[in-house]
């Protein structure tokens, strides 16, 4: 699909149309948030973090072809998200 290495560029369009769709995943939750009780809303927000940090170690592993050493979310960033996310 994106040759043998994909690397991605600043502004090139696959950014920008992930950008565009991740301000709309944004204003979607924003909008679902008024109709759902805040823990449970809460709750399911840190399972989709979770899931979507999933799909992007997914991602780089097999479709940009990281090694998976350079992959594993150790960074504090990402055990600070998986500990907000289960929480």
């Amino acid at each position: 699909m994106f040759g043998s290495m994909y690397q991605m560029a600043t502004f090139n369009s696959f950014h920008l149309m992930y950008a565009g769709l991740s301000v709309l995943i944004a204003v979607g939750f924003w909008l679902m948030s008024s109709r759902f009780d805040k823990r449970k809303y809460g709750t399911f927000l840190g399972y989709a973090i979770i899931g979507m940090k999933v799909v992007d170690v997914i991602l780089q592993l097999f479709v940009e072809k990281y090694p998976p050493l350079e992959v594993i979310p150790l960074h504090m960033c990402n055990v600070a998200l998986f500990s907000l996310g289960s929480h």
